[in-house]
């Protein structure tokens, strides 16, 4: 009876929210009225599927139901990140209600009674099941336990029997979902040249040089540009410009952060703990009543201690600290060792690796005797005084050769196991008289400290860093200067009269943008709303708003709404854009006929910040390369490219690239392609979903205005 008891637990939790759901059907029509207070300004609908406007109070609906089966499965109410998930998750379920059913009555496509039957007693149950009747001793499925909750469930109290008929209601339209998804997922097909190809891109390896030429490196004032510039570059590539309903923004941001004065008051504090920390009788009620954050009781392997205590002898009882770790101050407190069930230990090693050619016996034999000799020359060095640390860094081939070697603490079972058997076999510190071999190559290893078996349990109080009363007074009294601006001219006087304050732009928002620029969270989505109002005008400049760490102040810079694109709804953006086209010109015109290598490229450029960069080791899956950030175009021409061979200066999103291939090392010829086939079927099944949502409401012409309500 323990699962009954269980259910009946969490049910508690979310009954509340599916009576609600129902009851909104019932009410709805006085609960959210056009005069209601709680979506304000009488609007009645979210949007409109297949020509049908959807009433406010069938949304609200959907919400609150998910709102229940995320409570029943999560055993709590959902905070406020994935309440935002959820509502458009509310959305999508409306689509499939309203729009998806038109296509299932078309294919015939339906769920009998003895389907859903077989969805909570059959031989293959719907996980929530599965799930939610497991037998806590086995951690398996328990049938009699499910055939028990079932019989019983007609006693139950009428709470606990409408939370299993929601549960049995919502089996029908996922299943036929799933039956409708299928038809596509079992359509899919991937041909052995695909396959090949997957294979080829994967394993194709290539080492390459290059030089970019920065588009920042040119200053705006030497590109000269005109109307008639942007109004050309307009209409040749108006394709460009979808014209939805966008907000373009400017803003400025006043940072809540700490200043000197309370970040030196909160070392204080936290410095003022430590003698009442040491004589506490009770760390866990010291703790709760101080700590602001992280898990405060935890204990360690030596391996895994917070890197401040690592190299300290511990003694029982004694406050550590305050030391700054991730943006905060921490003490600790070492309360006492106990013996763990695995050894710890330290060390160093020198990599040699071996690279094996699975398609050439005789060329990996030959890589192993080179490697295997080489590392036998430097332990002779090393034994005769040479520097381990030193010939880790010059011939280590992974990448604790920066380090010295060194591995650091590692415990039992983290290492592969030649490795492991010996360095814990060794009983003393110092180096290993014998190459240890292993999957990855040949290691010369040095034990640095001795295998220990000791755990240490530390207490650990954190002091966040927060801005004082005073000094987020001082950033809102001057968010509150900006906003008391009336218009665009205003706002450019009192930014310009300002010190030290920038104001940025955020450029064709839409409504469902969860971030404006690099600033996130779930309040963002109130200065949308206030962007996307009717009432607000262009050039309006906004109240204070407060995000996570930081009041804003915005001006209404422009608008688009859904129809033809119109040049001045797309002129700053076009702009950027023309700047850039400019800049490359200037580039290609300084550098024409002069770029016959990489090194002449910069020497026309004359730019003495400009270097040539390496990229070793990357294939055509590779997305970006060091120094320039997204390069497809780099990726793809060294793809096709052979070792010496080098392009003409090109164009990448960040700036003109010249290339050279240092070698490219092809994938080795395999006779089976068939791992490479059933990875591409699971990705393209794992897209149908999506793909099959976004055809639906490009034929349903679902239009969305959900901002209004979340």
């Amino acid at each position: 009876m323990a699962i009954i008891t269980k259910i009946r637990e969490k049910s508690g939790l979310a009954i509340g929210v599916v009576l609600v759901a129902l009851g909104l059907f019932i009410v709805g029509g006085d609960l959210i009225s056009p005069n209601s207070k709680l979506f304000g300004k009488g609007e009645t609908t979210v949007g409109e599927i297949n020509g049908e406007k959807i009433p406010v109070q069938q949304y609200s609906a959907v919400v609150q139901e998910l709102v229940g089966k995320y409570t029943i499965n999560l055993g709590r109410q959902p905070n406020e990140g994935e309440m935002d998930y959820i509502r458009k998750e509310a959305w999508n379920e409306l689509i499939y209600r309203t729009a998806f059913q038109k296509e299932f009555d078309k294919l015939g496509l339906t769920v009998s009674k003895d389907e859903v039957k077989d969805l909570v007693t059959g031989n293959n149950p719907h996980p929530f099941i599965l799930r939610q009747f497991t037998n806590p001793k086995t951690g398996e499925f328990d049938r009699a336990v499910l055939n028990n909750y079932l019989q019983n469930l007609p006693k139950m109290q009428q709470e606990e029997r409408i939370q299993f008929y929601q549960f049995e209601l919502s089996l029908t339209p996922e299943r036929l979902k799933k039956k409708y998804a299928d038809l596509f997922n079992f359509s899919t097909y991937v041909s052995k040249q695909e396959a090949q190809n997957e294979y080829r891109t994967q394993n194709t390896r290539i080492d390459a040089k290059y030089v970019l030429l920065p588009y920042a490196s040119v200053s705006d004032s030497l590109v000269k540009i005109t109307d008639s510039d942007l109004q050309t570059y307009f209409n040749q590539n108006k394709n460009k410009y979808k014209a939805e309903a966008t907000r373009s923004l400017e803003y400025v941001v006043f940072p809540l952060k700490p200043s000197s004065k309370d970040s030196a008051n909160t070392k204080k504090e936290i410095e003022s703990l430590i003698p009442e920390f040491e004589e506490a009788k009770n760390d866990t009620n010291f703790v709760d009543r101080n700590n602001d954050a992280g898990s405060p009781f935890k204990a360690f392997r030596k391996d895994d201690l917070p890197k401040e205590l690592a190299s300290l002898e511990l003694q029982k009882g004694k406050v550590y600290g305050p030391f700054m770790a991730d943006g905060r101050l921490k003490i600790h407190k070492f309360i006492d060792s106990k013996e763990d069930t695995a050894f710890s230990a330290k060390a160093s090693h020198i990599l040699f690796e071996v690279k094996k050619d699975t398609s050439n016996k005789a060329k990996s034999d030959s890589a192993d005797a080179i490697a295997k000799k080489t590392a036998e020359d430097i332990l002779k060095r090393i034994k005769e005084g040479a520097d381990f640390a030193f010939m880790a860094s010059q011939y280590g081939s992974d990448g604790t050769a920066e380090k010295g070697g060194d591995l650091g603490w590692f415990t039992q079972g983290k290492m592969v196991k030649e490795f492991e058997n010996a360095v814990f076999a060794s009983t003393n510190v110092g180096l290993l008289p014998n190459l240890v071999k292993t999957e990855f190559g040949y290691h010369i290893v040095k034990v640095t400290s001795q295998k220990t078996k000791t755990k240490y349990q530390v207490a650990t109080v954190v002091k966040d860093f927060e801005p004082s009363e005073e000094t987020t007074d001082v950033a809102y009294a001057l968010a509150g200067e900006f906003s008391n601006c009336k218009n665009v001219t205003e706002y450019a006087d009192k930014l310009k009269a300002t010190k030290n304050m920038i104001s940025l732009q955020a450029l064709n928002l839409k409504k469902d943008a969860r971030s404006i620029n690099n600033l996130q969270g779930t309040k963002v989505r109130e200065v949308l709303r206030w962007a996307f109002d009717e009432q607000t005008g262009l050039g309006e400049v906004s109240k204070i708003f407060q995000l996570d760490d930081s009041y804003i102040v915005t001006l209404l810079r422009g608008k688009t709404e859904e129809g033809e694109p119109k040049f001045e709804d797309f002129k700053d953006q076009v702009r950027k854009e023309v700047l850039i086209e400019k800049k490359a010109e200037y580039i290609f015109a300084k550098i024409n006929g002069k770029a016959n290598s990489l090194e002449d490229m910069i020497k026309a450029y004359e730019n003495k910040d400009i270097n040539i960069e390496t990229t070793e080791n990357f294939s055509l899956q590779t997305v970006t390369l060091k120094g320039i950030g997204a390069a497809p175009v780099a990726i793809g021409k060294a793809s096709a490219m052979k070792k010496g061979e080098k392009t003409t200066p090109f164009r990448e999103a960040s700036g003109i690239v010249m290339l050279e291939v240092i070698s490219s090392e092809a994938a080795p010829e395999i006779a089976d392609f068939a791992t490479y086939k059933q990875k591409i079927a699971e990705r393209r099944t794992a897209q149908t979903e999506y793909f099959l949502m976004e055809a639906i409401k490009k034929l349903a012409n679902v239009k969305e205005d959900l901002l209004k309500y979340n």
